[in-house]
């Protein structure tokens, strides 16, 4: 193959021959129409409700199975999002990703409203601020505040975590309109075996409703073959990359991991607040040696899967996707009841859908080729790796700016120069240090991973994990120092310095990010992203030039 990845292209009309608009196989057919009795989707809200509840547990998704669920779902004509996941990955790591998907932009606006406005109270009503003096020092000045808070800190947590897990309730309660949403289990009948495998084999059915496809991805995604049917339908259907939203799980349990190391921190740096300069630097330091080390081991885990998606997709190969009914050869475990084979069925319908122009590859090669190629050069250029989202950088690390919240009140009692030194101090800690050190400790860790290797005996690997936590405390207790140095000097050329250089490296840092929100600001039509080179936008141009049915 050349640099660019050629999509399948569709046959001269008059060359193609005629199909069916089913694919069949042994009485069973994969459609890419519903019947009225299946059409039907359920709303985000209920897809979300009980922390989850409906996430948990495990189903076959087999042809000729059933599990009894009760249904919630309704008829509809569209559907907003189509879920894609497997049922092997821990339902709760998916709540959590899709509580952060659709809900930690309202949350992350509750909490910092809450937490500024018990800020700003805090000014007005010392009662507030219970905690004992401290001292400050800005400008080579050092300012004794009698007494600071933790309401912006508490309020802020709350407002965030309520908000994160309860929005979509609350916009029920205000006769919001909900999303419509695609999810297997509470869509497809679950009790009934021909309505169940209906639905299943109407699955490009219901890609062909939704407006946007949503992957839930963990090491396990492109291993299952239903998973892979989903890719294939989407991309046989025309639709555009654009509309496929990778959201790796384990960005979930790394978000999780980090605001709540981050939020004990800020709580044990309250209560240390009152201590003085050297006795509050020591104690700091210790506390990070022991609340670092627990969420990096688990970063570094969740890391190893997010580096596994590039050699996952590179190595991508149809036929090596796995199946219930072969795990079980065709026969339900303590029935006795065969079930046909879902591979069959789906290659059957991959022959319809692919296909090259001059026959020389064969449909199978077409899909796996194309996945390997655009697809990967597309998606690995927003997630994967240890890439993180500048957006979800500055979510894990509100705790910070909550945390600051409480000394709102010290920027109206000193002095008005140092004021403002004060207040840009705390603009470049939230949007700047604070994401750039989340990033930097996620690269420490993967070097680590390299150069010590993935550890198999758990004590050599919690060893790496102690050391690469040292190091990632050390950076940080660095940044700290530097940005606090600069801001305790008399002179202010320091800081005018040090702050632009901060912003510097939060956009070289998350420079895929902000130049994607620069061009939306600038009104300019989303594309598949500057640095996506030449294959992946005439993929996306093109919308994957595949031959379908007539």
């Amino acid at each position: 193959m050349s640099g660019e990845a050629a999509a399948p292209q569709v046959a001269p009309e008059a060359a193609a021959p005629e199909e069916p608009e089913e694919a069949e196989l042994g009485g069973r057919q994969l459609a890419e129409t519903l019947d009225d009795d299946i059409r039907k989707a359920v709303t985000l809200e209920e897809s979300l409700s009980m922390f989850g509840k409906h996430w948990v547990g495990d189903i076959t998704g087999g042809l000729g199975t059933a599990m009894n669920t009760k249904s919630v779902s309704h008829p509809v004509d569209a559907i907003d999002d189509f879920l894609s996941h497997d049922w092997a990955t821990p339902g709760f790591v998916k709540y959590i990703t899709l509580s952060i998907v659709y809900n930690s932009v309202p949350a992350t606006i509750v909490g910092i409203i809450l937490s500024m406005v018990f800020g700003i109270l805090q000014i007005f009503m010392k009662p507030l601020r219970r905690m004992a003096p401290m001292n400050i020092m800005v400008g080579g000045t050092t300012y004794t505040v009698d007494s600071v808070g933790y309401f912006g800190l508490g309020m802020g947590l709350f407002g965030f975590l309520t908000t994160l897990f309860l929005w979509q309730r609350v916009r029920k309660l205000f006769c919001f309109r909900s999303r419509e949403v695609f999810m297997d289990k509470l869509c497809i009948h679950q009790t009934d075996p021909n309505l169940k495998a209906k639905g299943i084999l109407g699955l490009a059915g219901f890609l062909a409703l939704s407006d946007r496809l949503v992957v839930l991805w963990s090491p396990r995604y492109f291993t299952r073959l239903w998973c892979v049917y989903e890719i294939a339908s989407w991309l046989s259907q025309r639709k555009s990359l654009l509309k496929i939203q990778m959201e790796p799980v384990a960005q979930g349990a790394f978000v999780a991991c980090v605001m709540g190391g981050m939020s004990f921190l800020m709580v044990v740096m309250v209560w240390l607040a009152r201590l003085s300069n050297i006795v509050y630097g020591i104690a700091m330091g210790v506390s990070m040696m022991a609340v670092v080390p627990l969420p990096l081991h688990i970063i570094r885990r969740s890391v190893r899967d997010l580096q596994r998606m590039p050699a996952q997709i590179h190595n991508f190969a149809f036929a090596n996707a796995e199946c219930f009914c072969c795990s079980v050869n065709h026969v339900i475990p303590n029935t006795g009841i065969t079930i046909p084979c879902d591979r069959d069925v789906i290659n059957t319908k991959l022959n319809v859908w692919f296909r090259s122009e001059d026959g020389t590859k064969s449909p199978e090669d077409m899909f796996n080729e194309y996945v390997r190629e655009s697809f990967k050069k597309y998606i690995l250029n927003r997630v994967g790796g240890s890439k993180v989202k500048y957006t979800l950088a500055v979510i894990a690390t509100l705790p910070g700016w909550f945390f600051i919240t409480d000394r709102f009140h010290i920027l109206y009692e000193i002095d008005g120069n140092d004021s403002w030194r004060l207040f840009s101090h705390y603009l470049a800690m939230t949007f700047g240090v604070f994401p750039c050190i989340l990033r930097t400790s996620l690269w420490i860790a993967v070097l680590f991973d390299k150069v010590f290797g993935v550890r198999e005996n758990m004590g050599a690997d919690i060893l790496v994990t102690i050391l690469a936590a040292c190091c990632v405390c050390g950076f940080i207790g660095g940044m700290l120092f530097a940005m606090i140095g600069t801001l305790s000097i008399e002179t202010v050329w320091p800081q005018l310095i040090v702050l632009p250089l901060v912003g510097f490296v939060t956009i070289y840092l998350f420079q895929e990010d902000l130049f994607t929100w620069w061009k939306q600001l600038r009104g300019e039509k989303a594309t598949a992203q500057g640095s996506v080179d030449a294959s992946a936008k005439k993929a996306d141009e093109d919308k994957v030039q595949v031959e379908v049915s007539v």
